[in-house]
């Protein structure tokens, strides 16, 4: 069973850990305001609060919102700030916060050791198809899309912000195609790389699914999560927060 790291907490431990590191922030943030004007007592909390939630082992997203809050409070209770200021940083950490809480996989993005491990597995000059399950920013398949030319490659994703970014830059990859979609009704079978970087959460649940729906010459893969079956390779990585590439091979 892997651990949870910096980026797997279930979303209500990321929202209680966000909640003590801004208590400290704020605590540090109000001690401190003897030393300067309002925008230094509100640096000060953001500071805090986002090396408080870097050492409680939130992922970078959560470090980034518990930095941000203090400055969209200022937002809210500043009456010099336009009208839709608030809402907009609202709506902006909304679409890309919520979808956490109904899929319990939180955004991370693959690392760059990764794009390279996972396009040594892929052919060179034969069509193939993948997908890639919660595809967020899309950038691996960009860039298998260019070191791969020959494979069609899909990415789905639920969180709104990162399928509308993506969604614009594959305009310009013949190749890649995102869709708003849940993974859970693809069929596996329909492609030849199945790619999952997800959370410890619905491991199981996946690879029930891989098992009913891929078979012979496919290939799946996940990143840092295993899922309880004998993986054909692992690859070690060297980044802190991911750590192994699983490769199962049918």
């Amino acid at each position: 069973m892997a651990q949870l790291t910096a980026h797997h907490h279930p979303p209500l431990i990321s929202l209680l850990r966000s909640i003590v590191a801004q208590a400290l922030g704020f605590g540090i943030g109000f001690a401190a305001q003897s030393f300067g004007s309002g925008l230094i007592i509100l640096a000060v909390h953001s500071i805090v609060a986002g090396v408080a939630a870097t050492k409680l082992l939130l992922s970078k997203p959560w470090v980034i919102l518990n930095a941000a809050l203090p400055f969209a409070l200022l937002v809210a209770v500043d009456p010099s700030m336009p009208f839709w200021a608030l809402p907009a940083i609202l709506i902006v950490l909304g679409v890309f916060y919520l979808p956490t809480f109904w899929t319990t996989v939180p955004y991370f993005p693959s690392s760059p050791e990764v794009y390279s491990k996972v396009a040594e597995q892929l052919p060179e000059g034969s069509k193939f198809s993948m997908v890639d399950l919660g595809s967020g920013f899309a950038d691996l398949l960009f860039y298998l899309a260019k070191e791969r030319p020959s494979g069609n490659y899909l990415g789905v994703e639920l969180s709104p912000l990162p399928f509308l970014v993506s969604k614009l830059r594959s305009l310009k990859y013949p190749n890649v195609t995102i869709r708003y979609h849940s993974f859970w009704k693809l069929d596996f079978g329909e492609f030849y790389v199945v790619y999952a970087f997800l959370a410890p959460g619905p491991m199981v649940k996946l690879w029930n699914k891989v098992e009913r729906e891929m078979g012979e010459g496919q290939m799946f893969m996940t990143n840092t999560f295993p899922v309880p079956s004998e993986p054909t390779e692992t690859l070690e990585l060297s980044d802190t927060r991911q750590k192994k590439l699983f490769i199962h091979k049918t």
